[in-house]
């Protein structure tokens, strides 16, 4: 099998993603409390990128799981269930709307953001995980800046990973540059 360049850099980019995950879990872990994760879901690649990181959390160190998906976006709610597997009481779905549809103008989706913010922050301040994680998708940038939000007023302490989508490997997405500021590990 031939190993491109680019395949190299995602296998190392997944391998530096659990690394900081497992190191968050051990810190965790040490207290014997397992930590409740957000997964972000979007539509296409980046739930398939979710998937792949969910699939790589143990259920141990990781629990409950907390999945964000868009109204207009049931597909990716079912792959998750599919992976996550039927009866799974540590498992919740967590449903808002979408800050930006694909083709909307960028002066319109202002405004649905605004609106995507409300839900957000009351999925994360009911549920207030202790690792939320990001692969892109423009769903997360409400649920990322809800987040830190509550961080500030001292309300929640969670950490922020945003994994860029592997498709970008020239620049960073609009979703990447939107929440560089704020997450506390950018991984592209």
């Amino acid at each position: 099998m031939e190993l491109t360049v680019t395949s190299l850099i995602l296998i190392l980019g997944a391998l530096s993603v659990l690394l900081k995950i497992i190191d968050y879990s051990t810190r965790k872990k040490s207290c014997g409390i397992p930590a409740k994760v957000m997964a972000v879901l979007g539509s296409g690649g980046h739930t398939r990128e979710m998937i792949a990181i969910m699939k790589s959390l143990s259920r141990d160190a990781f629990s409950p799981r907390i999945y964000v998906y868009t109204k207009n976006d049931q597909l990716s709610r079912v792959k998750a269930e599919q992976m996550e597997g039927s009866a799974t009481p540590d498992v919740v779905f967590k449903e808002i709307h979408r800050s930006r549809e694909v083709g909307q103008s960028y002066v319109t989706s202002v405004f649905t953001t605004i609106y995507s913010m409300f839900g957000s922050f009351l999925v994360v301040y009911s549920n207030r995980p202790d690792v939320i994680i990001c692969t892109g998708p423009g769903v997360c940038v409400p649920i990322v800046y809800s987040a830190v939000i509550l961080k500030v007023l001292g309300v929640l302490d969670t950490r922020i990973i945003f994994v860029e989508s592997m498709c970008r490997v020239k620049s960073l997405s609009l979703t990447g540059r939107l929440v560089f500021p704020v997450v506390m590990e950018m991984l592209d």
